[in-house]
């Protein structure tokens, strides 16, 4: 096409010097990559069931992007607890003890 750039992006591990090999990628690369991810995101809803563990929704979100890995157990724990509030399952929290204990004195002294 005449008159087409693509945009070009540098490795943000390259620019703190974590030992990226790759110095560049092209705005062709990223759209792939985002189109596959979002599409492994709507297949997840399609599949998920509440006993999945977090490495089957790793492995079913990175699929097809070879080298990619989910760091944070964080942002799994926050994906399945969105999916299961999607599904209509119930999600229990588990209750500190001090907020248990806080929760007992006020009731003593009369203030809840």
């Amino acid at each position: 096409m005449a008159g087409y750039c693509p945009s070009v992006y540098i490795c943000g591990s390259k620019q703190h010097h974590k030992g990226c090999h790759n110095k560049f990628t092209y705005a062709p690369e990223v759209g792939g990559f985002v189109f596959r991810y979002i599409a492994n995101m709507m297949r997840l809803k399609e599949v998920f069931k509440p006993s999945m563990r977090d490495q089957q929704i790793a492995r079913i979100l990175t699929d097809g992007l070879s080298g990619v890995r989910i760091r944070g157990a964080s942002s799994i724990a926050v994906l399945r607890r969105m999916l299961l509030t999607q599904s209509g399952a119930r999600i229990y929290t588990r209750v500190h003890d001090g907020t248990q204990k806080q929760g007992k004195k006020l009731a003593r002294e009369g203030r809840t």
